[in-house]
């Protein structure tokens, strides 16, 4: 029962503190916006810092290099393209999956195919596979 009291008791203090420094942060506040000085210190220096930004992101394209904003984007549009990539990969190679009537035709052309490379020739044309595909430099 006493370390209830003392609980709600540290609650209240608590929330009186926090009461008061939310009332001396919104004078404070309220004082600032109304120094004019201040208030266009903080305007010239936006403006500024978008001045800069705009001067760098022109200066980083002469000189041939990517804003971190633009390598961000590119990176999240090859995430997108990967994803996509192995979802149509997965889609194909279920495709090409035998299922058992092909399964049945396939032992039987076998049959032939072993026999024609026994004697030196070949049944069908031989399929290549698709040469591997190489990831961008960097990629993991």
């Amino acid at each position: 029962m006493e370390t209830e009291d003392r609980k709600s008791s540290d609650t209240g203090v608590v929330g009186r503190l926090a009461g008061r420094g939310e009332e001396a942060m919104s004078r404070l506040l309220d004082e600032l916006g109304r120094n004019r000085t201040l208030t266009e210190g903080l305007t010239r220096a936006l403006a500024a810092k978008g001045m800069l930004d705009s001067a760098s992101r022109t200066a980083l394209t002469q000189v041939g290099l990517a804003p971190a904003e633009d390598v961000r984007e590119l990176r999240g549009r090859v995430m997108e393209l990967e994803k996509r990539l192995a979802e149509l990969e997965g889609r194909s190679t279920r495709q090409r999956k035998p299922t058992a009537k092909t399964r049945s035709s396939a032992k039987s052309s076998s049959g032939a195919k072993t026999s024609a490379r026994a004697k030196g020739t070949s049944a069908s044309k031989s399929v290549r596979s698709p040469a591997p595909r190489s990831r961008p430099p960097g990629s993991t």
